[in-house]
Protein backbone atom coordinates (compact mmCIF):
# COMPACT_ATOMS: atom_id res chain seq x y z
CA UNK A 1 0.00 0.00 0.00
CA UNK A 2 1.33 3.42 -0.97
CA UNK A 3 0.43 6.64 0.82
CA UNK A 4 0.82 10.09 -0.70
CA UNK A 5 0.88 12.81 1.97
CA UNK A 6 0.22 16.27 0.58
CA UNK A 7 -1.52 19.45 1.69
CA UNK A 8 -5.25 19.60 0.92
CA UNK A 9 -7.56 22.65 0.78
CA UNK A 10 -9.41 21.79 4.00
CA UNK A 11 -9.17 23.48 7.37
CA UNK A 12 -9.82 22.87 11.03
CA UNK A 13 -10.10 26.18 12.85
CA UNK A 14 -10.26 26.93 16.56
CA UNK A 15 -11.09 30.38 17.92
CA UNK A 16 -11.20 31.36 21.56
CA UNK A 17 -9.42 32.99 24.45
CA UNK A 18 -8.91 33.08 28.19
CA UNK A 19 -12.11 33.39 30.24
CA UNK A 20 -10.57 34.44 33.60
CA UNK A 21 -11.86 31.29 35.30
CA UNK A 22 -10.47 27.83 36.02
CA UNK A 23 -12.79 26.21 33.47
CA UNK A 24 -11.76 25.01 30.00
CA UNK A 25 -14.82 24.97 27.73
CA UNK A 26 -14.63 23.61 24.19
CA UNK A 27 -17.58 23.67 21.78
CA UNK A 28 -17.48 21.57 18.62
CA UNK A 29 -19.68 22.51 15.68
CA UNK A 30 -18.00 20.01 13.36
CA UNK A 31 -20.88 17.58 12.92
CA UNK A 32 -24.63 17.73 12.55
CA UNK A 33 -25.04 18.41 16.25
CA UNK A 34 -23.13 20.84 18.46
CA UNK A 35 -21.28 19.24 21.35
CA UNK A 36 -19.40 20.72 24.29
CA UNK A 37 -16.94 19.56 26.92
CA UNK A 38 -15.75 21.34 30.06
CA UNK A 39 -13.11 20.51 32.64
CA UNK A 40 -11.09 22.42 35.25
CA UNK A 41 -7.75 23.76 34.06
CA UNK A 42 -6.35 22.65 37.42
CA UNK A 43 -7.09 19.01 36.51
CA UNK A 44 -5.46 18.82 33.07
CA UNK A 45 -2.93 16.29 34.36
CA UNK A 46 -5.81 14.04 35.49
CA UNK A 47 -7.77 14.11 32.21
CA UNK A 48 -9.07 10.73 31.08
CA UNK A 49 -10.58 9.44 27.81
CA UNK A 50 -14.35 9.46 27.54
CA UNK A 51 -17.34 10.62 25.55
CA UNK A 52 -17.99 12.29 23.19
CA UNK A 53 -15.33 10.57 21.10
CA UNK A 54 -14.06 13.78 19.45
CA UNK A 55 -13.18 15.13 22.89
CA UNK A 56 -10.43 12.54 23.31
CA UNK A 57 -8.36 14.19 20.58
CA UNK A 58 -8.81 17.55 22.29
CA UNK A 59 -8.15 16.33 25.83
CA UNK A 60 -5.19 14.21 24.75
CA UNK A 61 -3.57 17.19 23.04
CA UNK A 62 -4.17 19.50 25.98
CA UNK A 63 -2.79 16.88 28.38
CA UNK A 64 0.38 16.63 26.28
CA UNK A 65 0.89 20.38 25.82
CA UNK A 66 4.21 21.26 27.50
CA UNK A 67 3.04 24.52 29.13
CA UNK A 68 0.39 25.07 31.83
CA UNK A 69 -3.06 25.89 30.49
CA UNK A 70 -5.43 28.34 32.17
CA UNK A 71 -9.19 28.47 31.74
CA UNK A 72 -10.39 29.28 28.23
CA UNK A 73 -13.40 29.18 25.92
CA UNK A 74 -12.95 27.78 22.41
CA UNK A 75 -15.04 26.83 19.39
CA UNK A 76 -13.96 24.26 16.79
CA UNK A 77 -15.12 24.28 13.17
CA UNK A 78 -13.81 22.07 10.38
CA UNK A 79 -14.51 21.13 6.80
CA UNK A 80 -12.14 18.15 6.84
CA UNK A 81 -14.32 15.11 6.03
CA UNK A 82 -14.56 12.89 9.10
CA UNK A 83 -13.89 9.19 8.61
CA UNK A 84 -12.73 9.65 5.01
CA UNK A 85 -9.06 8.82 5.56
CA UNK A 86 -8.02 12.47 5.22
CA UNK A 87 -6.47 12.87 8.67
CA UNK A 88 -9.38 14.64 10.35
CA UNK A 89 -8.19 13.46 13.78
CA UNK A 90 -4.65 14.71 13.21
CA UNK A 91 -6.07 17.99 11.90
CA UNK A 92 -8.01 18.39 15.14
CA UNK A 93 -4.99 17.57 17.30
CA UNK A 94 -2.66 19.94 15.49
CA UNK A 95 -5.32 22.67 15.48
CA UNK A 96 -5.76 22.33 19.26
CA UNK A 97 -2.00 22.40 19.79
CA UNK A 98 -1.62 25.47 17.56
CA UNK A 99 -4.46 27.19 19.42
CA UNK A 100 -2.71 26.52 22.73
CA UNK A 101 0.53 27.93 21.31
CA UNK A 102 -1.26 31.14 20.36
CA UNK A 103 -3.06 31.25 23.70
CA UNK A 104 -0.02 30.72 25.91
CA UNK A 105 2.76 32.14 23.74
CA UNK A 106 4.63 28.84 24.12
CA UNK A 107 6.01 27.87 20.70
CA UNK A 108 7.45 24.50 19.80
CA UNK A 109 9.28 22.93 16.87
CA UNK A 110 6.78 21.53 14.29
CA UNK A 111 8.36 18.07 14.44
CA UNK A 112 8.00 17.95 18.22
CA UNK A 113 4.44 19.26 17.87
CA UNK A 114 3.58 16.41 15.50
CA UNK A 115 5.15 13.85 17.85
CA UNK A 116 3.20 15.16 20.85
CA UNK A 117 -0.03 15.07 18.84
CA UNK A 118 0.74 11.48 17.85
CA UNK A 119 1.31 10.68 21.53
CA UNK A 120 -2.06 12.25 22.33
CA UNK A 121 -3.77 9.96 19.81
CA UNK A 122 -2.02 6.91 21.26
CA UNK A 123 -3.01 7.74 24.82
CA UNK A 124 -6.57 9.08 24.60
CA UNK A 125 -8.41 7.70 21.54
CA UNK A 126 -6.15 4.66 21.90
CA UNK A 127 -5.11 4.52 18.24
CA UNK A 128 -1.53 3.25 17.68
CA UNK A 129 -1.12 5.48 14.62
CA UNK A 130 2.10 6.28 12.84
CA UNK A 131 3.48 9.78 12.41
CA UNK A 132 2.40 10.52 8.82
CA UNK A 133 -0.91 12.24 9.51
CA UNK A 134 0.42 14.56 12.20
CA UNK A 135 3.51 15.35 10.12
CA UNK A 136 1.62 16.39 7.00
CA UNK A 137 -0.92 18.42 8.98
CA UNK A 138 1.76 20.21 11.01
CA UNK A 139 4.18 20.80 8.14
CA UNK A 140 2.29 20.42 4.87
CA UNK A 141 3.00 23.04 2.21
CA UNK A 142 0.82 24.11 -0.71
CA UNK A 143 1.77 22.56 -4.07
CA UNK A 144 4.17 20.13 -2.39
CA UNK A 145 4.17 16.44 -1.59
CA UNK A 146 5.74 15.31 1.66
CA UNK A 147 8.35 12.55 1.70
CA UNK A 148 8.60 11.04 5.19
CA UNK A 149 11.11 8.54 6.48
CA UNK A 150 9.05 7.13 9.33
CA UNK A 151 12.09 5.46 10.89
CA UNK A 152 14.42 8.46 11.08
CA UNK A 153 11.48 10.93 11.08
CA UNK A 154 13.28 12.95 8.42
CA UNK A 155 10.88 14.77 6.11
CA UNK A 156 11.39 16.45 2.75
CA UNK A 157 9.10 18.83 0.87
CA UNK A 158 8.80 17.75 -2.78
CA UNK A 159 7.55 20.46 -5.20
CA UNK A 160 4.60 19.32 -7.30
CA UNK A 161 4.74 20.86 -10.76
CA UNK A 162 1.73 19.14 -12.26
CA UNK A 163 1.32 21.32 -15.32
CA UNK A 164 -1.99 20.40 -16.93
CA UNK A 165 -2.43 17.36 -14.68
CA UNK A 166 -4.42 17.20 -11.46
CA UNK A 167 -4.55 14.93 -8.43
CA UNK A 168 -8.12 13.80 -7.87
CA UNK A 169 -9.13 13.09 -4.27
CA UNK A 170 -12.50 11.37 -4.02
CA UNK A 171 -14.67 10.55 -1.04
CA UNK A 172 -16.17 7.07 -1.33
CA UNK A 173 -18.43 7.87 1.66
CA UNK A 174 -17.28 4.60 3.22
CA UNK A 175 -16.63 5.52 6.83
CA UNK A 176 -13.08 4.99 8.04
CA UNK A 177 -12.50 4.73 11.77
CA UNK A 178 -9.23 3.59 13.32
CA UNK A 179 -10.55 3.43 16.87
CA UNK A 180 -12.20 0.06 17.40
CA UNK A 181 -11.21 -1.12 13.92
CA UNK A 182 -8.80 -3.87 12.89
CA UNK A 183 -6.00 -1.32 12.50
CA UNK A 184 -4.53 -1.84 16.01
CA UNK A 185 -4.71 -5.60 15.45
CA UNK A 186 -2.81 -5.32 12.16
CA UNK A 187 -0.17 -3.15 13.82
CA UNK A 188 0.26 -5.73 16.57
CA UNK A 189 0.52 -8.56 14.03
CA UNK A 190 3.20 -6.72 12.07
CA UNK A 191 5.17 -6.05 15.24
CA UNK A 192 4.85 -9.69 16.27
CA UNK A 193 6.25 -10.76 12.90
CA UNK A 194 9.12 -8.29 13.23
CA UNK A 195 9.88 -9.58 16.73
CA UNK A 196 10.08 -13.15 15.43
CA UNK A 197 12.56 -11.98 12.81
CA UNK A 198 14.59 -10.08 15.39
CA UNK A 199 13.90 -6.78 13.63
CA UNK A 200 12.67 -3.46 15.04
CA UNK A 201 10.11 -3.27 12.22
CA UNK A 202 9.16 -5.11 9.03
CA UNK A 203 10.77 -2.33 7.03
CA UNK A 204 14.10 -4.11 7.43
CA UNK A 205 12.78 -7.51 6.34
CA UNK A 206 14.17 -9.17 3.22
CA UNK A 207 12.48 -11.77 1.04
CA UNK A 208 14.45 -14.55 2.70
CA UNK A 209 13.30 -13.30 6.11
CA UNK A 210 9.68 -13.48 5.04
CA UNK A 211 10.20 -16.96 3.60
CA UNK A 212 11.72 -18.07 6.91
CA UNK A 213 8.78 -16.56 8.78
CA UNK A 214 6.35 -18.40 6.52
CA UNK A 215 8.09 -21.69 7.31
CA UNK A 216 7.79 -20.97 11.03
CA UNK A 217 4.05 -20.48 10.69
CA UNK A 218 3.40 -23.69 8.72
Amino acid sequence: MVFFPQALPFETIIVGGYNNTDSCNVLSVMGNKDSQISFPSTEVAELKPGLPSWSNYVKGTIANFPDPVKGFDAVIVSDVPVGAGLSSSAALEVAVFTFLEALTGYKIDPIQKAKLCQKAEHEFPGVPCGIMDQYIVAMGKKNHAFLIDCQSLQATQIPLDLGDHVILVTNSNVKHELTGSEYPQRRAQCQEAADKLGLPSLRGAKIEDLEALFKLST
